[in-house]
């Protein structure tokens, strides 16, 4: 039963991986945010590469899932937190959320 539970709870967390990175990019490692300069597929803005000691707009959606799941984890504690707090400023249409 461990094992079951450790994969159901994976899949849940991707899930909530996936529908928050499906609303800032679409999964997209070029998508860029002109209005605030959030770039990739974690739509990290400008200082946030630096934070993490990251290139600014690595092309690579290897690094750039790498540094997203850091930040996550670092913030939030995991993907369906960081995803909650997104639905959450988003409000009733999911529309404009931020994490």
């Amino acid at each position: 039963m461990k094992v079951e539970s450790k994969w159901l709870n994976a899949a849940r967390e991707f899930k909530c991986l996936h529908d928050l990175w499906m609303k800032e990019s679409n999964w997209r490692p070029n998508a860029h945010n002109k209005s605030s300069g959030a770039f990739g597929i974690a739509q990290f803005l400008p200082s946030t590469w630096g934070n993490y000691k990251f290139p600014y707009k690595p092309k690579d959606p290897q690094i750039q899932i790498d540094a997203g799941l850091r930040y996550i984890y670092k913030r939030y504690g995991s993907p369906c937190k960081a995803w909650a707090f997104w639905k959450q400023k988003a409000g009733p249409d999911l529309h404009g959320g931020w994490y």
